[in-house]
């Protein structure tokens, strides 16, 4: 029989009933599989969630709590696990066999590392199949998490102590969809970060609403204000933020100017270019938004 990693998954839950237990399944199909699976069903209507775990068995621990979002429901997992180290994985995604494996083999080899993340191969939509990547060259680390971010959460392996040092997610409903990015910066500043180049972990993606894009971006604001007010006062971590807002308006634009919103897409135009002044990128967003067509309020 394999020996068990010290690693409890983390799985939150809200009427995922559709993925669940697909999800599951990749976790007890681990090539090492973890010592502890646990999914925090986030208040859900009814008993599917319930009825897919007890399905898998003593295997699966079941937890239930009032509706209070993802972040909430992910602390209550970590602080009801056992294990020395925390996987998390989102209801609709599924890991390779060889994810946990690879990645504990990755953390002897870097044992300073307290977090591991991994690429991510997209599912469903129009993009099916696309690499998301878990980090870049020459290294992953807060400079460039400040710059982007680029960690899919399905992908993270964690210690704990970091998680427990870092106060965990915050909770704030201002940073819904966005929680994960601050934990990852807080859990940044305290040592090294690990990137495995492999596409462990199949990433679903779902159609955003022009609302939820607008929201994303000043969640994304959000954390990086809040970034600020505890990094010190250093000119690659203002460069840094900088230009990800620049990314984040320049995104915001182009999704405004493709639905024909060239009154709502000003903002972000300006607000690029005035950040990001000699980026061709932000630029191009002008002749766009001549171009675009117009939708009337």
């Amino acid at each position: 029989m394999t020996d068990t990693l010290p690693i409890t998954v983390v799985i939150p839950a809200w009427c995922s009933e559709a993925f669940l237990g697909e999800a599951l399944d990749s976790v007890l199909a681990q090539t090492r599989p973890p010592g502890e699976i646990l999914v925090v069903d986030d208040g859900s209507p009814g008993d599917e969630t319930r009825e897919i775990c007890a399905a898998r068995g003593e295997a699966v621990r079941y937890l239930r709590k009032d509706n209070g979002g993802p972040a909430s429901a992910r602390n209550l997992g970590v602080a009801e696990s056992r294990a020395e180290w925390i996987a998390f994985l989102d209801a609709d995604d599924r890991w390779q066999p060889e994810k946990l494996e690879r990645q504990w083999a990755a953390l002897q080899a870097e044992p300073e590392a307290l977090l591991i993340c991994t690429e991510a191969r997209l599912i469903g939509g129009s993009r099916e199949g696309e690499l998301r990547r878990g980090g870049g060259s020459p290294a992953l680390d807060l400079g460039s998490l400040l710059a982007a971010n680029p960690i899919v959460t399905s992908s993270v392996l964690l210690q704990r102590r970091a998680f427990e040092e870092a106060k965990g997610f915050c909770e704030d409903p201002a940073l819904i969809a966005v929680e994960d990015y601050d934990l990852w910066l807080r859990i940044a500043e305290q040592g090294p970060l690990l990137w495995l180049p492999a596409p462990l972990v199949d990433y679903r993606v779902h159609a955003s609403s022009l609302s939820g894009a607008e929201r994303f971006e000043k969640g994304v604001a959000r954390v990086l204000d809040r970034a600020l007010e505890r990094l010190p006062d250093e000119a690659r971590f203002r460069s840094a933020i900088r230009r990800h807002r620049a990314v984040l308006a320049r995104d915001l634009a182009w999704e405004l100017l493709e639905k024909g919103e060239v009154v709502r897409a000003l903002r972000p135009i300006l607000q690029s270019v005035t950040l990001t002044p000699l980026s061709w990128r932000s630029w191009k967003l002008l002749p766009k938004a001549l171009s675009a067509p117009f939708r009337s309020a």
